[in-house]
Order: C-alpha cells, then structure tokens, then sequence
C-alpha cells in the first residue's frame, strides 16, 4: 500500500506550512476513509448473499425430504 500518508505526516511535522503535503495528506486521509467504505459494503453485501444461500439451501433439502408432509 502508498505509505504518502506518513511521509506526509513527516514534511508536515518538519514544515507545517507545507501546503501541497497538508493537501497529500488529506487526499490520503479521505482514500483510506473511501477504501473502508468499499470493504464494509463489500462485507455486508457478501454476508448478504451467504444466509440467502444458507436459506434457499435449507429450502431445498426440506424439498427434497418432502417438506416433513404426512403421508
């Protein structure tokens, strides 16, 4: 991954009025915060998909096993 925000943190630590790396900084700030976004909606919609796939599979072997009718 691009280490810029730490090299950022540091030209910002040694010239704090750096303004191309107080914006650097930001941009890689707000990249992290966009990329956590992506892998939490990635997450849910992923967990999503597994219990509708734990659902129609358990509709599916109740189908095959008759539903539990009386005969």
């Amino acid at each position: 991954m691009f280490h810029g925000k730490a090299r950022c943190e540091a030209i910002l630590r040694s010239h704090p009025d750096n303004r191309l790396a107080a914006e650097l900084h930001l941009a890689c700030i707000q990249g992290e915060e966009e990329l956590k976004d992506k892998q939490l909606k990635k997450s849910i919609i992923e967990g999503t998909v597994g219990v509708a796939a734990i659902g129609l599979a358990s509709v599916a072997g109740m189908m095959l096993l008759g539903g539990g009718r009386r005969k």
